[in-house]
């Protein structure tokens, strides 16, 4: 049994649930029991917001400089930990290969840093003045509590993006991690341990538990990280309450391969862009428009690197591990499924008998042409090993195709033309366009998506405004009576 087992994190320490409904934790690769994780009840959120709402009153006072200091000591802690049981945990709650775990937890001190330098930074602006000698400005403040409804395939990165903007705002946090990456968060929330402040919490649940929290009168704003379905009632709730949110609700991303680049290049590209953590990220590539020119060699490019690929448990040698629950893996068969059945072309990784025969949640990474717009690889996101590929013509059309989805979160396009670039990224209708080098990211650049991919941006200046209030303020140094003030002179009646 994990000791982190029906735990939450309070008040710099890890506290056992009262709750009496507990949640199995499994490993997608061997389909073993973890763990379990408690479903925090109200009674528990109601506690933890309280004593949040306290910490977060001493917070706020700090100077902008305390807090960058505080946050930089949890940079410097990540930085100099033994990172293993973190690393491990990650692999065997998420499935995702062990190599990519430690290359996620590498990106997370910086930014952190980037929004404890940020927040000293950027605090306000003054205006230029409608009146002499009065000052007229802008403050940025703190919100107050903020919520943060997190995903299973980042569960480190993605909390940070938020939580580390919300803290140096001078917020407290409370974060309710995935029910398939708890333990993962529990473990990392060791590094906030000595900050001056109880200003972070972390409870455990399901949709009961999120929805509790979000609900709360004291949580003044929320942030989550879903698909578009749960970001819709994230909203709803949110708007009855007139609580402000940012959402980011996944992505269908297209990838547009130009006739005017290296195959070889482009094939790399595209496997990476389109299989990396099994298809399950956000914005993963999940179709493909290829010029007709080189359709033929660039299909069988892609074939041989998917080919290539190693599917299996992720503490071993492998590029691509299981799905990440029961739930997934019966979506993505029948996904695959209702394509074969309403005749779609599919090939399938050349160990399809030997990677059905594996244990976990394990599905036969695959490459689907000749779809149709009744098929659900076509209407759905897919979030699994599976990516559509098609001819196009000319440039503008594809760029017409693109913009006719749903989504509109992050696009890739591979070319080595200038021109062609600068054309597409003018035109085309996401919040993320890569060109030649998918799914990099930047903390001081923002991260977010159009329609139904969300609400709102992390990273960045945006990032770290979503969690601050902005005030206008006016001082005059000297008390002057105006001549607009009641009561009105007879002159003034007159003219």
């Amino acid at each position: 049994m994990n000791s982190y087992s029906q735990k939450y994190y309070s008040g710099s320490k890890f506290k056992r649930s009262i709750s009496k409904k507990t949640l199995e934790v499994i490993n997608p690769s061997n389909l073993r029991v973890l763990g379990s994780i408690a479903i925090q009840n109200k009674k528990e959120v109601n506690k933890v917001i309280s004593n949040l709402k306290k910490g977060q009153s001493k917070w706020k006072k700090l100077s902008a400089l305390e807090r960058s200091k505080e946050l930089h000591n949890v940079a410097n802690r990540i930085d100099n930990s033994n990172l293993k049981e973190l690393a491990k945990t990650m692999s065997q709650e998420v499935g995702k290969p062990i190599t990519e775990a430690y290359g996620e937890i590498a990106n997370v001190s910086s930014a952190i840093r980037y929004f404890a330098e940020m927040a000293r930074n950027e605090a306000g602006n003054i205006a230029g003045t409608t009146q002499s000698e009065s000052l007229q400005m802008e403050t940025k403040e703190p919100m107050g509590i903020s919520a943060h409804i997190l995903p299973f395939n980042f569960p480190i990165l993605i909390m940070i993006w938020t939580v580390a903007a919300s803290l140096a705002a001078g917020n407290s946090v409370i974060i309710k991690p995935s029910e398939q990456a708890s333990f993962t968060s529990l473990i990392f929330m060791k590094f906030f341990n000595q900050l001056s402040a109880n200003v972070v919490s972390c409870l455990t649940g399901d949709a009961t538990t999120g929805k509790a929290i979000i609900d709360h009168k004291d949580v003044n704003i929320v942030s989550f990280t879903g698909s578009a379905e749960t970001a819709k009632k994230v909203y709803q709730s949110c708007a009855e309450n007139f609580k402000p949110c940012h959402l980011e609700g996944g992505g269908s991303d297209y990838m547009i391969i130009s006739d005017k680049t290296d195959i070889d290049f482009a094939a790399t590209a595209a496997i990476t862009s389109s299989f990396h953590l099994s298809g399950q990220i956000c914005t993963s590539t999940e179709h493909i428009l290829v010029h007709s020119k080189i359709y033929n060699k660039f299909k069988r490019a892609l074939t041989k690197k998917l080919n290539a690929l190693r599917v299996g448990d992720g503490l071993k040698k492998n590029e691509l591990g299981p799905l990440s629950t029961e739930a997934a893996f019966n979506k993505a068969k029948n996904i695959i499924n209702d394509a074969a059945n309403k005749g779609a072309l599919i090939t399938c990784h050349k160990d399809s008998d030997h990677i059905e025969s594996l244990k976990g949640y394990f599905i036969c990474p695959a490459i689907i042409e000749k779809t149709k717009s009744n098929m659900l690889c076509e209407k759905d996101e897919m979030f699994a090993p599976f990516v559509t590929i098609e001819p196009y013509i000319k440039i503008s059309e594809a760029v017409k195709k693109v913009n006719k989805s749903q989504f509109g979160l992050g696009f890739n396009m591979i070319t080595k033309d200038l021109e062609e670039a600068h054309y597409v990224s003018r035109n085309i209708e996401t919040g993320l366009v890569w060109i030649n080098n998918p799914l990099i990211d930047n903390d001081a650049l923002p991260f977010g998506g159009l329609k139904k991919s969300g609400i709102g941006r992390e990273l960045g200046k945006m990032g770290l405004d979503a969690f601050r209030q902005t005030k206008m303020v006016i001082i005059d140094n000297e008390q002057k009576i105006h001549e607009w003030w009641y009561p009105y002179s007879e002159k003034q009646f007159r003219t």
